[in-house]
């Protein structure tokens, strides 16, 4: 069988200094379960239980939380790895019922959680094109630089309990307008263009993993409802997990946006200065309104 792409993914240097931090809600954990122990500690991700009198945050909750490189840990590998391995955590988890919001640090920088019940209408573009365009139209700073769009190059089904390490994201620059304009077209524009230079930049970094430097303002993702991965569970819920990824570089930052039935959750992280930061009310209203109105 031939490897996933996050196995060889030339990307993962470069996404090295950046830092993954999955949060799960527990409710009277002691300490962590081994069998998580002694996986990250073969994969290189520290955890550690961090009780609610540490944490600055609305609900007052314990959390299990995994940290890792970026390069280790994508979204969907930390998800995995909370979901799949035997960690014996299930009759430990709690959840939040109704609209939330949490924000904090990591290394230095600045993130934003928020987690809503919103019944989302859709239309004829994909729910990321019309969360991508509210951005841009909310927070006009963020059409100042090139934009990163993420996409995935495995597919959720393939990944294993030997496979799910490391980071299967490729980064689709453009310029803020030309994202304006692709998120306002068809679908299947949308679509087509995404995985065509997916494709070629997968291939041109293969070749020439030194070409790779990434100059966006913002790098967007979309990881879409997890209710259609059939390894998620329950532990895989915007109400139990909390996902964020500090950007690569400090004049970037991150824009992260999944749901799991009516549950949707938007993540941002940057420097506390960045405009995803700065502006991260706006880009909240933005992200609400594009999941509610039909365009």
């Amino acid at each position: 069988m031939q490897p996933l792409f996050r196995s060889v993914n030339p990307f993962g240097e470069s996404l090295a200094k950046s830092c993954a931090v999955f949060t799960l809600r527990v409710n009277g954990m002691t300490d962590v379960p081994e069998a998580l122990a002694d996986e990250c500690a073969r994969i290189g991700a520290a955890c550690r239980v961090v009780r609610a009198s540490e944490r600055d945050n609305a609900h007052g909750t314990d959390v299990l939380e995994v940290r890792a490189s970026h390069s280790v840990l994508d979204a969907f590998a930390g998800m995995y790895l909370l979901s799949r391995i035997d960690t014996k955590v299930h009759e430990n988890v709690t959840r939040t019922e109704g609209d939330h919001s949490l924000s904090g640090v990591i290394d230095g920088y600045a993130f934003r959680v928020y987690v809503e019940r919103i019944e989302v209408r859709h239309d004829e573009r994909t729910v990321a094109q019309r969360v991508l365009g509210e951005i841009l139209e909310r927070a006009p700073a963020l059409r100042e630089g090139p934009v990163a769009i993420c996409t995935s190059r495995d597919s959720t089904e393939a990944i294993e309990r030997d496979s799910y390490t490391g980071n299967s994201l490729v980064l689709v620059e453009m310029s803020g307008a030309a994202a304006a304009r692709l998120s306002a077209g068809p679908r299947d524009t949308w679509v087509h263009h995404l995985r065509s230079q997916a494709d070629r930049v997968a291939a041109l970094a293969i070749r020439r993993p030194g070409l790779l430097r990434s100059s966006a303002l913002f790098s967007f993702s979309a990881m879409g409802d997890t209710r259609r991965i059939p390894w998620a569970d329950n532990l895989v819920h915007p109400l139990s997990l909390s996902l964020v990824a500090s950007p690569a570089t400090p004049a970037s930052a991150n824009i992260g946006c999944w749901s799991s039935g009516a549950f949707q959750a938007l993540n941002l992280c940057g420097s506390p200065e960045h405009p995803v930061i700065r502006d991260s009310e706006r880009i909240a209203a933005g992200w609400r309104d594009a999941l509610r109105t039909i365009s």
